[in-house]
C-alpha cells in the first residue's frame, strides 16, 4: 500500500573469468566485409575505434550475433581476419594487422564526424601516441522498429529500463520496474496483481524479444506475474503499436528482452533482505558449453518470500529460467529455452472499508480482513525457440515461437458493504470466492528485414507475419458467508472456509485467435531526413461458451463466435536530424481493437474500436548517448469502444451485463 516505506539491503557475490566486467549488449552484425562489420560494431556499441580503410579492403568477417560484452563482440568480428585490436591510453581502439607495426599517429577526426570511422588513418602499433577520438554511438535493435535504429530516430516516445537501472532500483517484478517508466501508471489492484496504464488507456499486450504480441491479461481471467530475473531490459513504446501490436490499446506496448548466454564463464549470486520479512536469493550462471564456444548456456534461479505490513497476507515466489544459444552455421543462430515460475501465498484482494457516509474509520494500518484459509497459487510455464538466419550482410530472417501456459487456483474471502456507524459491523456479508482458471498462449511470427542502397543512402524494408492463439478457461464459485464482521475487533478464526454447493457458479471457455501481416519501408530520401511508412492487416476471431448456475439450477448458457477481418491499420512517421544532439519527428498510427462481438441496445453487433494517434516532438542526446531526453505532444481520437449504456434497461441475461 502507498505511503509505507520499504527498505532492502542488497548483497552480491560475483565469480567470473577475465579481468574486466563490462555491460552486456545486443549485437546483430552479419558476416561479410570487415569494414562494414566494424562500422556496425561502432554504431551498436559506441566503442571508440579507428582503422585504415585500404588495409581492410577484401577482408571478410564472420560477424557476431547475440548478447555479448563489447570487447568479446569485437574479438569475434576480428577472428580469423589477421587483425587485432589494441587500446591506447585515451581508451581508443586501433585495428591493426597482427604482423605489422604502424609508424604514424592518427590525427583527430573532424568535429562533424560521428560514426563514419573510415575517415581516420591507421594509428601506429605503438599506441602511446594515439589521440583521443570520440564516437557518437547509436542505441539499436529496439523491438519498436525491428531494424537497427537510433533511439532518437524512432518517431514515437520510447523509454528504456536497462539492467543497470533494474539493479540500482532493486526492481524484481514488472510492477516495480514500470513505476519508474515515464508516462506509465501502475495501479495495484490487490496484494498480488497490478494493472498498467499509459495516456489514460490500459496496457493489454506485450512482446518478448521483439516477437509476436502476447496478452498481458485475458478478460481478467488470468493476470501474468512477471519476475524480472529472466529479462535483461525493458522497452516501453508509448502510443499505438500499429505495425506489430495486433490487438492493443493506444496507450503503450511493453517489450521484454530476455537475458542471453555470454561467451565466457560467469556466475553471480545475490541476496536481499527487506522489511516485513522480505528475503530474496538469486543465482545466475552462464558460459560456453562446448563446440569451441558455438554452444552457450545460461541458468537463472530465484527464491523469494515476503510478508506485508498488514496482518495475515504474505507471498512466496520461485522461478527457474534456462536458455541456450547455438551457432548452427556462421549465418544461423538458434536460441531455445524456457522458464517455470510459481507464486503462492495469502492474498488481500481489498482495502479497508469506510463508514456508510464515506468517513474514514481510522483503523490501524496493520488491519486486514483476511481469513487464514485465503490462498492463491499461480503457476506459469514458458517455452520458446528463436531462429535467425542472415543472407549476406543485408538481409535477416527471424522466426519466433513462444508457448506460455498459466494456471491460477484461489480461495478468498471478500468483505462486502460499508461499516454501520451505530453497531460498527459491516452492513454487507462476506463473499467466499473460489477460482480455477487456465490460460494457454501460443504465439509465432516470422520477420524479414533488410536493406538496399538508393540515391547513395541506406534504405530498409520490414516484412512479417504473426499468429496468436489464447484459449482460456475459468470456473468461479461464489459463497455467501453470513457471519457478521466487526473490523475493529476482527477475529479471522470466526469464519470457516466455505464448502458445499456454491450460491452462484460460473463456467467460462473463451478462445481468441489473431493473425496479422505487416510491411514497412524506412527511407532516407534526403540528408538528415528519415521517413517510415507501413501497414498491418489483422484478422481476429473470438469464441465464447459460458454457463451460470444458481444453487441447483442453471440460470443461463450462451455461446457466440465473432470475427473481425481485413482491418488495415496504416502507420507513418518522419523525422529530421537538426544536429548530433536533436531530432524532431511526427508520426501517425491507427487504432484497432476488437469488441468481441458485443451487442448494441438495438441488437446489432458492435464493430471494432478504431481511431488515430498523432504525435510530434523533439528528442535530444547528450554525453555520447549517456543522457537522452524527449518532449512530445500527442492527440488520441478513439471511437467505438464497448461501454455500458445507462439508458438501456437491465438485461435478463446476468452474464451479459454490459450493453452498448
Amino acid at each position: 500500500m502507498p505511503g509505507i516505506p520499504h527498505r532492502k539491503l542488497m548483497l552480491c557475490a560475483l565469480f567470473l573469468t577475465g579481468n574486466v566486467v563490462a555491460q552486456v549488449m545486443a549485437f546483430d552484425i552479419p558476416k561479410g566485409d570487415l569494414k562494414a562489420a566494424l562500422d556496425a560494431y561502432a554504431r551498436q556499441s559506441g566503442v571508440q575505434i579507428i582503422y585504415r580503410v585500404d588495409e581492410l579492403q577484401g577482408v571478410a568477417s564472420l560477424g557476431v550475433h547475440g548478447m555479448l560484452e563489447p570487447l568479446a563482440a569485437l574479438d569475434a568480428i576480428l577472428a580469423h581476419t589477421g587483425f587485432s585490436a589494441r587500446r591506447d591510453r585515451s581508451g581508443a581502439l586501433a585495428i591493426v594487422k597482427d604482423s605489422t607495426t604502424p609508424k604514424s599517429a592518427a590525427p583527430r577526426l573532424p568535429s562533424s564526424t560521428t560514426s563514419r570511422l573510415e575517415q581516420a588513418p591507421v594509428p601506429a602499433s605503438d599506441s602511446s601516441n594515439l589521440e583521443t577520438i570520440t564516437i557518437t554511438a547509436r542505441i539499436e535493435g529496439l523491438a519498436a522498429m525491428r531494424v537497427p535504429t537510433a533511439l532518437k530516430e524512432i518517431p514515437q516516445s520510447v523509454s528504456l529500463i536497462s539492467q543497470n537501472i533494474l539493479q540500482q532500483q532493486n526492481d524484481t517484478d514488472l510492477g516495480g520496474a514500470l513505476n519508474w517508466a515515464t508516462g506509465i501508471s501502475v495501479v495495484q489492484t490487490n496484494s498480488v496483481d497490478n494493472d498498467f496504464y499509459a495516456r489514460g488507456f490500459e496496457i493489454t499486450s506485450l512482446h518478448i524479444d521483439g516477437g509476436p504480441p502476447l496478452a498481458l491479461t485475458a478478460n481478467n481471467l488470468v493476470n501474468t506475474p512477471t519476475d524480472l530475473s529472466e529479462y535483461d531490459h525493458i522497452e516501453v513504446l508509448r502510443g499505438a503499436d500499429a505495425l506489430f501490436g495486433g490487438i492493443g490499446a493506444p496507450g503503450a506496448t511493453i517489450s521484454l528482452v530476455r537475458k542471453q548466454p555470454l561467451p565466457e564463464d560467469r556466475a553471480i549470486v545475490s541476496a536481499s533482505v527487506g522489511s516485513w520479512n522480505d528475503y530474496r536469493l538469486e543465482g545466475d550462471a552462464t558460459g560456453p558449453l562446448g563446440f569451441g564456444g558455438a554452444l552457450r548456456g545460461r541458468l537463472v534461479a530465484v527464491g523469494e518470500t515476503q510478508d506485508y505490513f498488514y496482518d495475515s497476507a504474505d507471498r512466496r515466489r520461485g522461478k527457474l529460467y534456462g536458455v541456450i544459444n547455438c551457432d548452427l552455421m556462421p549465418d544461423t543462430l538458434l536460441i531455445a529455452g524456457g522458464s517455470y515460475e510459481e507464486q503462492s501465498g495469502v492474498p488481500d484482494y481489498n482495502g479497508l472499508p469506510r463508514y456508510d457516509n464515506g468517513d474514514d474509520p481510522h483503523l490501524p494500518r496493520s488491519t486486514s480482513l483476511v481469513f487464514p484459509w485465503n490462498h492463491r497459487v499461480t503457476r506459469t510455464s514458458e517455452g520458446f525457440v528463436e531462429l535467425e538466419h542472415h543472407f549476406g550482410s543485408d538481409w535477416r530472417l527471424k522466426f519466433d515461437w513462444t508457448e506460455l501456459n498459466q494456471t491460477v487456483t484461489a480461495l478468498v474471502g471478500d468483505p462486502q458493504g460499508a461499516i454501520n456507524p451505530v453497531i460498527n459491523i459491516l452492513e454487507g456479508s462476506y463473499a467466499g470466492i473460489q477460482l480455477s482458471s487456465k490460460l494457454d498462449q501460443t504465439a509465432m511470427d516470422a520477420t524479414l528485414t533488410g536493406g538496399f542502397d538508393w540515391i547513395g543512402r541506406r534504405q530498409e524494408i520490414i516484412v512479417g507475419a504473426d499468429f496468436q492463439r489464447a484459449p482460456a478457461t475459468a470456473a468461479e464459485a461464489l459463497y455467501v458467508l453470513s457471519t457478521p464482521v466487526d473490523p475493529f475487533s476482527f477475529d479471522p478464526g470466526t469464519v470457516p472456509a466455505p464448502s458445499g454447493r456454491p450460491f452462484i457458479a460460473t463456467y467460462t471457455d473463451e478462445t481468441q485467435e489473431q493473425y496479422g501481416i505487416y510491411a514497412a519501408l524506412r527511407l532516407h530520401p534526403w540528408n538528415r531526413w528519415s521517413v517510415i511508412g507501413g501497414v498491418r492487416d489483422s484478422y481476429i476471431k473470438t469464441s465464447l461458451d459460458e454457463t451460470e448456475g444458481l444453487g441447483d439450477s442453471f440460470l443461463n448458457t450462451r455461446s457466440k463466435v465473432h470475427a473481425d477481418a481485413a482491418k488495415l491499420a496504416p502507420y507513418g512517421g518522419a523525422g529530421y536530424d537538426i544536429n548530433r544532439q536533436y531530432f524532431v519527428y511526427a508520426s501517425y498510427a491507427e487504432i484497432f481493437q476488437t469488441n468481441r462481438g458485443e451487442i448494441r441496445a438495438n441488437g446489432t453487433v458492435l464493430p471494432p474500436a478504431a481511431g488515430v494517434v498523432l504525435e510530434a516532438g523533439i528528442k535530444g542526446v547528450w554525453h555520447d548517448g549517456a543522457l537522452n531526453g524527449a518532449l512530445a505532444g500527442f492527440k488520441i481520437d478513439e471511437y467505438g469502444e464497448a461501454a455500458p449504456d445507462p439508458n438501456t434497461p437491465a438485461v435478463v441475461d446476468p452474464m451479459e451485463p454490459d450493453r452498448t
